[in-house]
């Protein structure tokens, strides 16, 4: 019974060692590092600081909403697609005015992306 033990765990000790080699000889030959794609590194504060932005005219669009106390304006201006690029896109947001006249603060709200397939003006800062 002792020698059947014995040969047991041999054949169980060699087996394990095998399949350890095997398995890290494996992985070892497929976890070449792919580099990922990194598009928004263009986006990093040291590239935004070196970027010279041209002016551009803000344009006033539409009425959209009004209440009491306000109403709510599209306006438009230009800017590069990318820092650096000298390609250049239209970019659309939507300010809410008070409608009595006075000194009021400003508060700027920018958002992140949204898909084209459900995008409004104001989709980011509607709930604030």
């Amino acid at each position: 019974m002792k020698k059947y033990l014995v040969f047991l765990c041999i054949i169980l000790g060699l087996t394990t060692t095998l399949e350890g080699y095997y398995i890290y000889r494996n992985f070892k030959s497929s976890s070449k590092p792919v580099a990922a794609p990194k598009p928004l590194l263009a986006y990093t504060f040291e590239n935004l600081k070196k970027t010279v932005f041209p002016g551009s005219q803000i344009q006033l669009g539409e009425k959209e909403d009004s209440g009491d106390n306000y109403f709510s304006q599209m306006f438009y201006f230009s800017t590069p697609t990318k820092p650096n690029n000298i390609e250049i896109k239209n970019v659309s947001g939507l300010m809410n005015l008070p409608s009595k006249p006075g000194e009021y603060p400003v508060v700027v709200m920018i958002r992140g992306f949204v898909p084209d397939n459900i995008y409004v003006s104001g989709i980011g800062t509607e709930p604030v």
